[in-house]
Formats: C-alpha cells, sequence, structure tokens
C-alpha cells in the first residue's frame, strides 16, 4: 500500500508535469506515500465542502470527477508497476480525468470568489484550465506516447534504474549508446547485476567482430559476470548464459556445461544455449555437435554459430556441404578473416592451390597477424614448389608467432636457421 500511494504521489505530479520528474522513479519511500494521500484526499475534500456549503452544480460535478481521478490514478499507479511500464505510460488514462476534474473544480472557485462582475466566469476557469492541460500534453505528446523514450529518459536521469535497464535490456547490448550507459551504471553501483550482465552479453556480441585478442575479450565476460551479483535477480538468467558461453569459448568445457545445464533442460530450443552446447561438444569431440550448431545458426545465435557449423563441416571432411555453406558465410560477411581462411582450407584439401593461396592472403589482408593462415601458406607454396614465397612466409610466421611451436619445424621446412 506504501508503495502503491508513493506512486500515486509521483503520477499525479507526472500528469501536471509530464518533463519534469523522471517518468518512473527510482526511490519510493513512506513521506512520499503520507503526500499521495494528501494529494488524493485534498481536491475530494475541498470539493465536497463547496457542496456542503453551496450546493453548486459545478461542486458537485467535481467532487464526482475527483473521485474517479484519483481512482484513475491509484489503477494506473498498479497498472504500470504490474504491466512494466514507466509510470508516465498511465499518463493518457489518468490526465484527461485529473484535468477535467480540475477544469470543474476551477469553475466552482470562479462561481464563489470572482464576483458578480465577470461574466462567464465558471466557463471561462473551466476553459483555460483545459487549455493549460492541452498545451502540456502537446508540449509532451510523443515523449508521452513512447514508453521506450520514457525508459531512455530515466536511465538519463539515473544510470542505475533497475526497471529501466531490464526493460531495454537488448537496446543496451546492441547499440552504441548502451556502452557509456552502463559505463556509468558499473561505476555508480559496481556490482550491479543488470550492468554487468549486459555489459558480459555486449563483449560476446563483439564476437561477432573478430580480434588477435578474442580470448581476452571472453575473459572481460567472465570478469563482468563473476563481478556481478546475480542471485535472485531477474536477469540471472542472462548473466549465466553469457558466462557459460564464454567459458565454452574458452575451451573450459566442463565449467560451461555445469553451468548452462540447467538453463538447457529449461530451454532447450534457446539459440544462445545451442550453441554453447554445440563448442561443448565439438570439444569433446562429439557427433552431435554439427546439429547442435546448425540448429543455433538457423534460430539466430550469429555468427559465431555459422562460423561453427562450417569448421564442424571441414573437419568431418564434408567439403562440399562446407563450401555452400562457406560461400554463403563469405558472402554476407565478405570481411571476416575466419571465413575466407575456411574457404581457403577447403580449397587446400581440394588440392586447388589458386584458391587456397589466394584465400589464405586474403584472410591475411583481413587479419595479417593471423598465424595459422601464415602456416599453411608456407606449407601450400611449398608442397607446390614454390620454395621462395615458401621461404618468404615461413620468415613472417617466426617473426609473427615466435613462441609457436610450430615456428622450427617451418624454419627447418624451408632451410632457414631457427
Amino acid at each position: 500500500m506504501v508503495e502503491l500511494l508513493a506512486r500515486a504521489t509521483y503520477l499525479f505530479a507526472l500528469v501536471l508535469a509530464p518533463r519534469l520528474p523522471s517518468p518512473d522513479p527510482t526511490e519510493l519511500d513512506a513521506a512520499l506515500a503520507l503526500l499521495g494521500v494528501v494529494l488524493l484526499a485534498l481536491p475530494v475534500a475541498l470539493s465536497w465542502w463547496f457542496v456542503r456549503s453551496y450546493g453548486a452544480l459545478e461542486a458537485k460535478a467535481a467532487l464526482a470527477l475527483w473521485v474517479l481521478a484519483d481512482l484513475a490514478i491509484l489503477y494506473e499507479a498498479h497498472a504500470t508497476n504490474a504491466r512494466g511500464a514507466p509510470l508516465l505510460a498511465g499518463y493518457y488514462f489518468a490526465a484527461p480525468i485529473v484535468w477535467i476534474a480540475l477544469a470543474t473544480l476551477s469553475a466552482t472557485l470562479a462561481g464563489q470568489y470572482l464576483g458578480v462582475s465577470f461574466k462567464n466566469k465558471r466557463a471561462g476557469a473551466a476553459v483555460v484550465t483545459l487549455a493549460a492541460g492541452l498545451f502540456i500534453l502537446r508540449d509532451a505528446g510523443s515523449y508521452v506516447g513512447s514508453p521506450k523514450e520514457q525508459w531512455r529518459e530515466a536511465l538519463r536521469r539515473e544510470a542505475t534504474h533497475e526497471r529501466a535497464l531490464q526493460a531495454l535490456a537488448d537496446e543496451l547490448v546492441s547499440s552504441a549508446e548502451g556502452a557509456a550507459v552502463l559505463a556509468r551504471c558499473v561505476e555508480r553501483q559496481p556490482d550491479s547485476c543488470s550492468c554487468r550482465a549486459l555489459r558480459a552479453e555486449r563483449q560476446l556480441l563483439s564476437e561477432d567482430a573478430p580480434s588477435d585478442d578474442m580470448d581476452g575479450r571472453r575473459n572481460l565476460v567472465l570478469v563482468e559476470t563473476q563481478a556481478a551479483s546475480c542471485e535472485s535477480h531477474p536477469l540471472r538468467e542472462r548473466a549465466e548464459k553469457a558466462e557459460a558461453l564464454a567459458l565454452a569459448l574458452l575451451r573450459r568445457v566442463d565449467e560451461a556445461d555445469a553451468l548452462a545445464r540447467p538453463w538447457f533442460e529449461r530451454h532447450p530450443n534457446d539459440p544462445r544455449l545451442l550453441y554453447t552446447f554445440a563448442l561443448i561438444e565439438a570439444a569433446r569431440a562429439k557427433p552431435d555437435a554439427l546439429v547442435l550448431a546448425r540448429k543455433a545458426a538457423e534460430r539466430g545465435a550469429g555468427r559465431g554459430a555459422e562460423l561453427l557449423v562450417t569448421q564442424l563441416l571441414i573437419s568431418s571432411n564434408a567439403l562440399d556441404e562446407a563450401q555452400v555453406a562457406l560461400d554463403a558465410y563469405v558472402k554476407a560477411y565478405p570481411k571476416d578473416a575466419d571465413g575466407l581462411y575456411n574457404r581457403a582450407l577447403v580449397a587446400d584439401r581440394r588440392n586447388d592451390y589458386n584458391k587456397a593461396r589466394e584465400g589464405y592472403l586474403s584472410a591475411l589482408r583481413q587479419r595479417p597477424t593471423m598465424a595459422d593462415a601464415r602456416h599453411n601458406l608456407v606449407m601450400l607454396t611449398l608442397k607446390y614448389g614454390a620454395t621462395e614465397e615458401a621461404r618468404h612466409h615461413a620468415r613472417k610466421f617466426a617473426d609473427m608467432s615466435p613462441a609457436d611451436p610450430r615456428k622450427l619445424d617451418v624454419l627447418a621446412r624451408v632451410g632457414l636457421p631457427p
């Protein structure tokens, strides 16, 4: 009841000035609830006093309308909370009744206190009040009609606004502006489950923009999720799914399995969980890895799942299927070094020297530090007798990967000193 009355107080303020307060409150306390009792009761009491004192028709109308307005405010204070909408979303239902009640009460006041020299004083007071309400609505119309914009405004005012964070979760994960919002939230509340979990998801989405430090990115996901206080939190599932996928990508498959399996049993068609278990099964060399990866890709798990399908087809020597899948993948992501590399690998296994060589070089143009592509170029050119080119690539490989265990073998094969 305290929360309901506090929300009603806040909604009353929003009805009168929709742009002034935050569209959804962050703190509700007993003092605000007490103020709500006063605000809801005062117009009713005033109207009742006018009915008893003067018996004017407009006073009776004001009394009935204020009772209805109070009921509308209380209803929307509850309903917006129940449906997960910002409090300002209750404006359209509550505001017309409140402003008509205000207009009727102002007509009552004008009728009793403006004196006989004012002609049409009741109608004039009502019209002025309604005009003020219409002006306020016109000024805030598009804002009042957009719950998403209201949640964004709530976050601009308070970066740790939990209801707004949860309502805009998908947008914060994918939009450019989301990074700054989540950074402010973590700064103000370092153990926030919402902010940490959503930042972890952003890191996972960066899998779609491969770099040389993918494992570093994945470890950042673990840092985010392990720093969050997600016990009994509405976003706990998202946080644990993100953590499980990061663990699977880091090849810590037993930990990933233990974390993801309870959720997978509940949601066996979830794209992210399918991708997670495809990685787990692939690491364990299980035959159902390809089935899971295909399901994940079909259900929209993203670029990583699509790439995994091609890798599993190559490893099972299904080169024709792999070629078809890779042609589609490279068409969709023409600058993806991993896709170009995999297509070159298929050509290499088919003994197509020109396509394999060009494919490895294309991959290196997109990611010059791609050690596997440089290594395979050494082997390919050496196999087909291009010894000088093989030596060139061997030197490049040794320079870019001085700690790679394949370095000595590569240099020995082309006759270069270690």
